[in-house]
C-alpha cells in the first residue's frame, strides 16, 4: 500500500519477479556433450549453438592487416566468394583462417535471464486508473530470413551495398536464394518492454445515480498492449519462434509462433 487516506485518495502497488535458471547437470551419467541434439552440460536444454555473426565484411577489411587480408593468405579463401566485401562474417573461433563446424559455438538460450511486472493503482471517488508494466530481459530469439535475398518482395532487410555499409544483412543477390552462414545473422536480443495494459474508469456518485434511477452507472476506457519497447524491430519479440533444435540446418525462414494484437475499448456499465 502506497496511500490510503481519508481524503478518497488510494494508490496501491503490486510487483513480480522471477527467474529461472536451468541447466544440464549430466548426459548418460558423463559430462559429455551431445552434439547431435545441442544438448550441452552446464546450460540449458534449449541453447543455440552456431556460428557467431560478427557483422559483414566491408571494404576497409581488404586493406593490409585487416580482417580479409588476413583470411586471403589462405589461397582457398581468397577464390572463397564468401570472403568478400558485403558477405556475412562469423567469428574464426579456433583461430585456423578456416570458417568450418569446428567454429560453432554457444550463443545463448531463448530462456529469458529474468522477468518482472509492475501493477500500479490509483483510484480517487469515482476515478480509476490501473497500468500494468511488463519487462523481460534477455533470451535469443530467431529472426525471419529475408525471403530470396532481395529478389523479390519481403519484410524489410537493411542490406549491404556499396553505398550502404550496413551490419545488418548481407548484400542482395538476385541469383542467391539461401546465402552462407544465414542463420548466424538471425539470432537477436529478445529483451524488451511494455505497457500490457491501461484501464481507466469512472462510476458515477450516488446523487448522480438516484437522478437517472441506476443502481450503478459507470464509463470506462481500456487499453491492450498499447505500447512496445525493444530494440528487435521485427515482429513482436513476446511472440518470437519457438526453438528448433534443428535450426542450423533448417532453412525454412523462422516466424512467430502467435501473435500479438492492440485493442482499445470503450464500454458503459449500467446497472438498473
Amino acid at each position: 500500500m502506497n496511500i490510503d487516506n481519508a481524503g478518497g485518495f488510494r494508490w496501491t502497488t503490486d510487483f513480480i519477479f522471477s527467474r529461472n535458471r536451468e541447466e544440464i547437470v549430466t548426459l548418460d551419467g558423463t559430462k559429455n556433450d551431445n552434439l547431435g541434439n545441442q544438448w550441452f552440460v552446464g546450460h540449458p536444454i534449449q541453447t543455440y549453438y552456431d556460428w557467431k555473426f560478427e557483422g559483414i565484411y566491408q571494404y576497409g577489411d581488404t586493406v593490409k592487416g585487416g580482417i580479409l587480408d588476413h583470411y586471403w593468405q589462405v589461397p582457398a579463401n581468397r577464390s572463397s566468394i564468401n570472403f568478400r566485401p558485403g558477405r556475412v562474417r562469423v567469428a574464426d573461433i579456433n583461430g585456423d583462417t578456416l570458417i568450418s563446424d569446428a567454429d560453432k559455438t554457444i550463443l545463448g538460450s531463448p530462456n529469458a535471464d529474468w522477468t518482472g511486472s509492475i501493477k500500479r493503482n490509483w483510484s480517487y471517488k469515482g476515478l480509476e486508473l490501473s497500468v500494468y508494466f511488463y519487462i523481460r530481459k534477455g533470451s535469443l530469439i530467431r529472426d525471419l530470413r529475408p525471403s530470396l535475398n532481395g529478389r523479390y518482395q519481403s519484410s524489410y532487410a537493411n542490406y549491404w551495398t556499396p553505398e550502404n555499409p550496413s551490419n545488418e544483412q548481407p548484400h542482395p543477390n538476385r541469383t542467391i536464394d539461401i546465402y552462407q552462414y544465414w542463420q548466424a545473422a538471425g539470432f537477436k536480443d529478445g529483451t524488451f518492454a511494455r505497457i500490457r495494459s491501461i484501464s481507466l474508469s469512472y462510476r458515477f456518485p450516488p446523487p448522480v445515480l438516484d437522478k437517472l434511477g441506476v443502481s450503478n452507472f459507470s464509463v470506462y476506457l481500456n487499453a491492450l498492449n498499447p505500447f512496445l519497447f525493444s530494440k528487435f524491430k521485427g515482429f513482436d519479440p513476446e511472440t518470437g519462434s519457438n526453438y528448433v533444435s534443428s535450426y542450423p540446418t533448417n532453412t525454412t525462414a523462422p516466424g512467430p509462433s502467435s501473435y500479438s494484437y492492440r485493442s482499445f475499448v470503450f464500454g458503459v456499465r449500467l446497472g438498473l
